[in-house]
């Protein structure tokens, strides 16, 4: 078994996969070591002293039997809390497709919270060659092009959000396609072709093709684009039209047009109201948990406290006030 491991391994990766007693397997992982068929790294861990012994034995066992072992590794790391990746390949080996894209998806999502976009990009490309639907194929190639936008990688982008549209075509999930193509205008909004994302979102919105949430969406990205020309009056109306659409409740969609909002108020000096707008938008994305948009959030809240001529607590230090001043922000990290 311990030659089907992924490079390094630990003696309690092999607990629940063999029918040896803790004894047994003790002692035989020590008559290896000292026969120096395997040997211990640095941190512990274990490893065979020659790869090609490691791939000898693993080839030596039967198909049924080596997708048994490799089904059972898997269960051991998922038990223990390891990394993602490692269990989707042991998955992937057992011949159990469906839910090795489901752990490949997982894995993509701890690189991206990592920022470690070749990674993910990684992940993602190998689910797609696991089979999926089309209308999971969709979803997948829509991450892709994300993913590719957040790493710079405009052009790939491009391709991406191609492939995820004709995908969601395929599938027949007008919702997807509608999705996809707002994502697209944002993209293109953001590569600097404010003229191509603003005319696909009216296209969207003339033709009344989206969804009340996906207006919603259609509409930020019409005032980013008004935000970027400069026209901030008729970025505000938009963005509020946008708001005056989404259903009540803490969304995402909501806090971003929130933050957009608070934006536009710092472009036009009215810092007061910017600074209100950063805290209805660090309500909604701390009560959803998401931590980007919340730290995006409370960093242009500070920055509107710094423009409007106070300090917050984390400046005190650098302003050298005495340990006794108070803090007037009403906002002050924990």
């Amino acid at each position: 078994m311990a030659s089907l491991a992924d490079g390094s391994f630990d003696a309690e990766d092999l607990a629940q996969g063999t029918a040896l007693t803790d004894l047994e397997r003790v002692q035989a992982l020590e008559q290896a070591l000292q026969q120096h068929v395997l040997q211990r790294d640095l941190d512990g861990r274990l490893r065979f002293c020659h790869q090609l012994l490691a791939e000898a034995l693993a080839g030596g066992l039967l198909p049924e039997r080596r997708r048994v072992l490799h089904r059972r590794l898997a269960a051991a790391l998922e038990r223990q809390g390891a990394a993602p990746g490692r269990i989707a390949r042991h998955i992937e080996a057992a011949g159990a497709p469906a839910l090795a894209q489901r752990w490949r998806l997982a894995a993509a999502d701890a690189a991206e919270a990592l920022g470690e976009h070749t990674l993910a990009l990684d992940e993602l490309e190998a689910a797609l060659l696991l089979g999926p639907t089309t209308a999971e194929a969709a979803a997948i190639h829509l991450r892709r092009a994300r993913v590719l936008q957040r790493a710079s990688r405009p052009h790939d982008a491009d391709l991406a959000f191609e492939a995820a549209e004709q995908a969601a075509l395929q599938a027949g999930d007008g919702t997807a396609v509608m999705s996809t193509m707002l994502a697209k205008a944002q993209h293109w909004t953001c590569s600097s072709r404010l003229d191509e994302g603003l005319a696909l979102v009216n296209g969207l919105l003339e033709d009344g093709l989206v969804l009340p949430v996906q207006q919603a969406e259609a509409l930020e990205v019409r005032a980013d684009v008004l935000l970027r020309r400069g026209e901030v009056s008729a970025a505000q109306h938009v963005i509020r039209e946008a708001l005056a659409r989404l259903p009540a409740g803490p969304s995402l969609p909501r806090g971003r047009l929130l933050l957009a909002l608070g934006r536009s108020a710092m472009y036009r000096s009215t810092f007061d109201e910017a600074a209100s707008h950063f805290d209805k938008a660090m309500r909604v994305h701390a009560a959803l948990g998401a931590f980007e948009g919340l730290a995006n959030a409370t960093y242009l809240r500070g920055a509107a406290e710094t423009y409007r001529g106070r300090r917050c607590c984390w400046s005190v230090r650098a302003h050298r006030r005495p340990p006794s001043a108070t803090c007037r922000c009403s906002v002050a990290p924990s």
